[in-house]
């Protein structure tokens, strides 16, 4: 199976011609959801380290920090608050711009483009611009790094590029990319879709009150309820899709290799 897009003959998800498709994929590196293997493999190896159960668990008490903020502001705002604009968006937007080091100040650049990329009710051609608005303040953001690399998540990216000699500053914006959209984008709509899931199943919300160090087992089921019933918001229009590049087999069947959809 393939998820790489510049393949001849994937299917297309929006009315434009294949010449076009391919020009969008030479405008900019595709990014590492829409990789196969090796490519995907170098991609994902060099932020394996970063997302270390160590460095998830070194990064909690700043994100319980943010959390406990935001549900302050919550707590003394007017009734009734919007639990996403307030707190599903706000928290992994914030986590995701101090791991990348990008300023929170343009989150909002992002969150409005994002929206409209995975939008069904975009036209394709805007879709494909709010792509290239957001990769050209990350090739700024990159670029002004690299004169300096921080110690974040894409200067360290910056520093071990020149330190392997593999320096690519494409890659770098691609890997950002990615992470920056899915980043926030995934962790929001989880967020909104646990607590509903809760609010909709009172036994286990009073299950978990009861005991707060109950919460890591519930919190796990409570997601796997949420993909399996409810998919977020953004994956219910646009799905990382997976392409059969060979003859495949299922429930013991051959299958043929299916063609490009008009």
């Amino acid at each position: 199976m393939s998820v790489d897009r510049r393949r001849e003959g994937f299917p297309r998800f929006a009315p434009v011609t294949e010449e076009e498709r391919q020009e969008s994929f030479r405008a900019f590196r595709p990014p590492m959801n829409w990789m196969d293997p090796p490519e995907h493999t170098v991609a994902r190896r060099s932020v394996r380290a970063e997302f270390s159960p160590g460095r998830a668990e070194a990064l909690r008490p700043r994100v319980q920090e943010i959390v406990d903020r935001r549900l302050e502001l919550m707590a003394a705002s007017p009734r009734p608050v919007d639990l996403v604009r307030e707190l599903a968006v706000p928290v992994p937007s914030l986590v995701i711009c101090e791991l990348l080091g990008v300023p929170y100040s343009v989150h909002g650049h992002f969150e409005e483009r994002t929206a409209r990329m995975f939008s069904h009710a975009t036209p394709a051609a805007e879709r494909t611009r709010a792509a290239h608005e957001i990769r050209a303040l990350l090739a700024e953001l990159v670029a002004d790094k690299e004169r300096d690399p921080p110690d974040d998540l894409l200067g360290r990216l910056i520093a071990a590029g020149r330190q392997e000699g593999t320096a690519d500053r494409e890659a770098v914006v691609s890997m950002a990319f990615v992470l920056l959209v899915a980043g926030h984008s995934t962790t929001a709509d989880m967020i909104a879709l646990g607590a509903l899931t809760l609010l909709e199943h009172p036994d286990r919300l009073a299950w978990m009150l009861a005991d707060p160090a109950r919460t890591p087992s519930p919190s796990t089921n409570c997601c796997g309820s949420c993909r399996s019933s409810t998919p977020p918001r953004r994956a219910r229009r646009w799905r990382t899709s997976r392409w059969a590049a060979s003859r495949c087999a299922r429930g013991g069947r051959g299958r043929p290799r299916p063609r490009g959809q008009p």
